[in-house]
């Protein structure tokens, strides 16, 4: 069964025209967005990812339209954190850098945060 078949209704996936050919020709790849109606800092229910950490850890996710704010100790991640624009419904964070800001880096109106694996 070709890959972009749904495996459980066998139903083929549209093509979205990004990733079509091995150049992606077809498409411009757009910034990565998190669907979540009625999160904070949505514009019609899509917002922005953000990166917070070590370079070495997030610079590979710029690739990807990640705003990346890189931060190498805690006094940075901290300042990094206050430069999240609002429309950011996404936070990746290194290890490093959720152990800096604590079990609740945000606020309850914040972004959704997710810590990378070690």
């Amino acid at each position: 069964m070709p890959a972009d078949n749904d495996a459980l209704t066998g139903r083929t996936a549209p093509h979205t025209g990004y990733g079509a050919t091995p150049h992606g020709v077809g498409g411009e790849p757009a910034a990565p967005e998190v669907a979540a109606a009625g999160a904070p800092g949505l514009r019609d229910g899509r917002s922005r990812v953000a990166a917070i950490g070590e370079w070495v850890r997030v610079a590979g996710l710029t690739a990807a339209g990640v705003d990346v704010f890189a931060a190498e100790d805690p006094p940075a991640v901290r300042a990094a954190r206050e430069r999240i624009p609002a429309d950011v419904g996404l936070v990746i964070m290194t290890p490093a850098a959720a152990a800096a800001l604590g079990p609740e880096p945000f606020d309850d109106t914040g972004p959704l945060t997710a810590v990378m694996p070690s």
